[in-house]
């Protein structure tokens, strides 16, 4: 029980994660970085965000929420609801690309010749047979046909 709230703690702290950096320039004028300001050189400091990224919505939940935002006139005359659906469309778009990579990567593998591994719930190797290979190669052709519409 003890775990389970130290995990669950540790997980919460984990997304508001930031670090400190500072950077200068330092008498041969290499910028240099560190987590501590320099003792003599005037430095700036930088705030980095290492939280992981926030997952994309899907591009259901997208259309969606563009399609509730449409019957307000309000939402269309304000420019700072304009630019950030803008904003928010070209996440989407740009996460929808990356689906459209990969999803042709694994179909162009799935395409090959080779002998194809991937790890059991065991963590041991397994050689895909005909029949799963040809489940993921349709698996990889209907995301590739739905991420890559143009």
């Amino acid at each position: 029980m003890n775990r389970l709230l130290w995990c669950a703690a540790s997980l919460a702290f984990a997304t508001s994660a930031s670090a400190q950096v500072y950077k200068w320039v330092d008498k041969d004028g290499k910028v240099m970085y560190s987590d501590s300001p320099p003792p003599t050189a005037q430095s700036k400091q930088l705030n980095i965000n290492t939280a992981p990224p926030t997952p994309s919505p899907s591009p259901a939940a997208a259309a969606a929420a563009a399609s509730a935002g449409k019957g307000t006139d309000a939402s269309a005359k304000d420019p700072q609801d304009a630019a950030k659906k803008s904003e928010e469309a070209a996440k989407l778009a740009a996460a929808n690309e990356v689906r459209c990579k990969q999803a042709t990567i694994e179909f162009d593998t799935m395409q090959q010749e080779t002998r194809i591994s991937r790890m059991n719930d065991k963590g041991e190797r397994y050689y895909m047979d005909d029949a799963q290979r040809e489940a993921e190669k349709a698996r990889a052709k209907k995301a590739m046909d739905e991420s890559c519409k143009k």
